[in-house]
This record gives C-alpha cells, structure tokens and sequence, in this order.
C-alpha cells in the first residue's frame, strides 16, 4: 500500500471542525490534507494567503496528473458545473475506488469515487514523494 494511503487511512473518523488539523482531535478537508502530508515531513501552504489549488501547485512534490490513480490528490467542486477555484474540496483517491476526504457531517470518511464525485473533479494531482538530493 502507498504510504500517502496509508497514512491518510490513520485519520479516519476524526471528526471535522472548520479550520483545524489534529488527527482524532478535528480537521476540515484542507486540515486533513495538510496533516497527512506534515505526517510525510511537507508542508502545504493551502491557509496562507492563497487557495487551495494554489497552494497544491506551489509545492514541489506533486505535480498535475491526468488520470485518477491510487494515492493522487482530488481536487473536486461542489456543483458539477462550477468553474471557479474558490470553493473547492479535496479527497485522496485509494484502492478499490474510494475516496478518503473530510465531511462536514462525517468527519473524515471513505466514499465510493462515483459519478457523483467524478462530475466535480477539476484536478488531480500525482504525490512524488521526497527528493534524493545529493551532493
């Protein structure tokens, strides 16, 4: 199993609270992304002055990925027709075609990636995981 997958499964069923990241404690689905990646040693600047999908394009280990695979970040609108990027939700895809996201009356929990959620996805992003940089 991808450690991405792995680590994000350790956060179900906390519960939501709006603007928080404390694993068992509370988290929103920016809340829940940010903690499954500071758990992976990254950080992802989603509440610092920019959006969501800025803050996923800023950082340099993920990168746009055009097909839905296991492990990729969701980012998906709340109406289907939506264009905008202000209001977006976000879930990480893993196997057998679920989703794991935060749900303001669930907490964090798995859906099935149907076409529900299919009509709303706008991005999907690949997790690179850490550089090897040597010197």
């Amino acid at each position: 199993m991808n450690q991405l997958v792995a680590i994000a499964k350790t956060w179900l069923a906390t519960p939501f609270k709006s603007g928080a990241s404390i694993k068992g404690f509370g988290c929103d689905c920016a809340g829940f992304l940010e903690g499954v990646f500071a758990e992976l040693g990254h950080i992802i600047p989603s509440r610092l002055g920019m959006n969501l999908e800025q803050g996923l394009e800023s950082v340099d280990f993920l990168t746009q990925s055009f097909e839905a695979k296991l492990g990729n970040i969701l980012l998906l609108a709340q109406e289907p027709s939506e264009c905008e990027t202000q209001n977006l939700h976000v879930a990480i895809l893993i196997e057998n075609n679920q989703i794991i996201h935060s749900h303001w009356t669930r907490g964090v929990t798995l859906n099935r990636f149907g076409a529900w959620f299919q009509k709303r996805l706008r991005k999907s992003y690949q997790y690179l995981g850490h550089k090897n940089w040597q010197l």
